[in-house]
């Protein structure tokens, strides 16, 4: 098999994993593995113009 052919298996075979993996019911119900999102205040300035 050729070096092209194994490296393309292996990433398919780790995308299938990362997959599998985010569709458990422990990734739905858990905090973000990525960057974590800051709870925005109420009543808090806003900035810029929304109109």
């Amino acid at each position: 098999m050729s070096e092209f052919k194994i490296l393309a298996l292996s990433r398919i075979a780790a995308q299938h994993e990362e997959i599998i993996r985010q569709r458990s019911p422990q990734a739905a119900s858990g905090t973000p593995t990525g960057a974590r999102l800051a709870a925005v205040p109420r009543g808090g300035q806003t900035i810029g113009s929304c109109s």
